[in-house]
């Protein structure tokens, strides 16, 4: 390989880079937390990603959830209401258990193959 052919290499490959980068940025596309809301209430019980900032510890959290689960429900209900405090009861895939998502801290949300910053 001579030095034109390894410089064309270097630009093309700098180029595949660059244009892998903007497909990934064009593919996160930004909504409200309104129509962010929407989504997650009209998942039908499909699968999605949630990020989201804990309102208790201001951590980060990352989780797979999904609505409509109806095991280990006992028929108490909840003391409060959810809604009234910006949050959304949704079932935990991974930890097997119910978790509450605050809206207000709503950063990403992947639902439908599509992924959305929230801002």
């Amino acid at each position: 390989m001579n030095y034109i052919e390894y410089i064309q290499m270097t630009n093309n490959d700098e180029y595949l880079e660059y244009i892998e980068k903007k497909n990934k940025e064009s593919n996160n596309m930004k909504i409200s937390r309104s129509r962010a809301t929407d989504l997650i209430h009209n998942s039908k019980g499909k699968v999605f990603g949630v990020k989201f900032v804990k309102r208790t510890t201001g951590e980060t959290r990352n989780m797979s959830a999904r609505l409509g689960v109806q095991k280990y429900v006992t028929g108490e209900g909840l003391k409060f209401s959810p809604s009234r405090k910006n949050l959304v009861t949704v079932f935990d895939m991974n930890k097997k258990g119910y978790r509450m998502v605050n809206l207000e801290g709503l950063t990403n949300l992947n639902i439908n193959k599509n992924s959305y910053e929230v801002v």
